[in-house]
């Protein structure tokens, strides 16, 4: 059984170190919840680069276990990032802008946005919505991710932004269907969509982190 018992203070959320990942030994660990170890680690943070380790003696934990551990990754214990100091989060911001921009044009004007490129006669209007439908949700994508990386979210924004986004794509091809636009058959991808962005919800709740956190730090965790 490998279970995640640590994390460390390297200078990005979402880096993997070499070093950590795969490493194992035996150690008394806690058997607890991901969000709970990732909790209890951030209240007791650690300068070092190497691991922090929740033990059953540290921690009080009425359940121990002897297990072989495995540290996957790493959470930073640093201020969240800003645009100036991360230009990946700049050029992620620029990209979720202008596709977010362009998808929306594609869904109020269709026929104007898509002939400025191309000859929007062919092509069926509800069909140039759906495109911008989706050219939106990945818009919406990079901006969640580049806004929580701010936050020093890392990885958990983009599965955040899935959920809420996701659940607009369904929406959205909902009121094609319900308007005429498109086929009934669309509503199948509504509904993939939908129940992908409930099954997410769920899982990010079993994990303990639909809750907002404060400080940034990003939990990277297996068990």
């Amino acid at each position: 059984m490998s279970v995640i018992l640590g994390l460390a203070d390297f200078s990005r959320a979402s880096t993997y170190h070499p070093s950590i990942i795969g490493h194992s030994t035996y150690q008394r660990c806690c058997i607890s919840s991901p969000a709970a170890i990732y909790n209890q680690l951030r209240a007791r943070p650690t300068h070092s680069v190497g691991p922090a380790w929740t033990t059953a003696a540290q921690y009080g934990c009425p359940k121990v276990h002897k297990a072989p551990v495995t540290i996957f990754a790493a959470a930073r214990n640093e201020r969240p990032s800003t645009t100036k100091a991360q230009p990946h989060i700049s050029t992620a911001i620029f990209t979720g802008t202008y596709a977010t921009i362009g998808g929306i044009a594609l869904v109020l004007a269709p026929k104007q946005t898509f002939g400025l490129l191309f000859g929007a006669e062919p092509v069926p209007l509800g069909w140039i919505r759906v495109g911008g439908i989706l050219f939106t949700l990945i818009g919406w994508y990079y901006l969640g991710t580049a806004l929580a990386d701010c936050k020093g979210q890392g990885a958990l924004g983009f599965y955040r932004t899935t959920v809420w986004s996701r659940v607009a794509l369904a929406v959205g091809f909902a009121l094609l269907v319900a308007t005429g636009q498109v086929p009934a058959t669309l509503l199948v991808l509504a509904a993939l969509n939908l129940f992908g962005a409930l099954s997410m919800h769920i899982a990010l709740g079993r994990g303990g982190f639909n809750k907002n956190e404060s400080d940034g730090s990003e939990p990277v965790m297996k068990m």
